[in-house]
């Protein structure tokens, strides 16, 4: 059954991974490779019908749901790596998010709750 539709837009320089296989293989590994890591991604999940091609497309019923992601990613340099518009037939994907705090240990003496 299909998942997701998704759009991707790379930029420039990482154009060259799509000459490889990448058959069973990561995308942001095989750019990694290449000298940009991915360091940051922004991303916005949002929720609506789907429309008829979308509905054929996913094999999603009349009322199907869809998660719709925006994100876009960028390298250790701060520069644009890629943007990304995902969406997911609702009814077969689940959306988890874990956050992380890099300073969380700094502020565990202080007695208040982490945000």
């Amino acid at each position: 059954m299909p998942t997701a539709i998704e759009w991707a837009v790379l930029a420039s320089d990482p154009v060259a991974v799509l000459e490889k296989d990448l058959d069973g293989v990561v995308l942001h590994a095989t750019i990694e490779r290449m000298g940009r890591v991915p360091a940051r991604a922004q991303a916005r999940v949002s929720a609506r019908l789907a429309d008829g091609r979308e509905r054929s497309l996913l094999a999603c019923k009349p009322t199907g749901a869809l998660m719709c992601e925006l994100r876009a990613i960028t390298d250790q340099r701060g520069a644009a790596l890629d943007y990304t518009e995902t969406r997911y037939a609702a009814a077969r994907c689940a959306f988890e998010a874990v956050v992380r705090r890099e300073d969380a240990g700094d502020l565990a003496g202080e007695g208040r709750a982490l945000p």
